[in-house]
């Protein structure tokens, strides 16, 4: 979903501690990370609204630590822009695994894809988020779409692998749905960390 670690890592434990304020010790334990859910989002949702501002607070969060005077339109066009240098520029490096991610980003015309965005979600200073949001989250995913099929089969192989050994402790208890998409989503995880894949997303920087 593209949550920062830290703001799960914080859902969890404030989940977990008022998890203790009503139970008492032994009683009962957490065992799905379902449970922490709604505290996750809830926080997420904190998060974004400090992070870029809202309706509500207006300019406050990343705003009012950089400038208080700075039109959320202007921030969001900002991030747009570090998110094409950074692409088309990555999209010109060689050496990477495989070279599939040279590969990947060259397969994307990242500059006119993001023109269109800008063109059809940033006019003036009415900025649809969400809209900016949803079409990044898309190129994400056709990025890291990009990535799988580039991936050789040996090296697919190798991983997967590893990730069933790092799952061996739990694959009795998970269905095999859910084990077989743990896995990708282990994969996924892989390709982002090994090839410095940032997700694409106005709330990661």
């Amino acid at each position: 979903m593209g949550i920062p670690i830290h703001i799960v890592g914080k859902g969890i434990k404030e989940a977990c501690r008022k998890f203790r304020s009503t139970h008492q010790e032994g009683e009962e334990r957490i065992d799905m990370l379902t449970y922490c859910e709604p505290e996750i989002l809830r926080l997420w949702k904190d998060y974004k609204k400090a992070l870029i501002g809202s309706p509500e607070n207006g300019t406050k969060g990343l705003s009012s630590m950089d400038n208080e005077q700075e039109p959320i339109s202007e921030m969001i066009r900002k991030r747009i822009e570090s998110i094409r240098q950074d692409l088309c520029a990555e999209a010109k490096e060689s050496g990477s695994l495989e070279d599939i991610k040279v590969k990947a980003l060259a397969g994307i015309d990242w500059s006119s894809e993001l023109d269109v965005i800008d063109r059809e979600n940033c006019k003036g200073d009415s900025i649809d988020i969400d809209a900016i949001e949803k079409r990044l989250s898309g190129l994400d995913r056709a990025f890291m779409d990009a990535l799988l099929q580039l991936l050789s089969k040996e090296k697919k192989a190798d991983w997967t692998m590893e990730i069933e050994e790092r799952l061996s402790a739990y694959k009795d208890q998970m269905d095999e749905n859910s084990y077989r998409e743990t896995i990708e989503m282990g994969i996924e995880s892989l390709l982002r960390e090994r090839l410095n894949v940032r997700r694409i997303s106005l709330y990661v920087t």
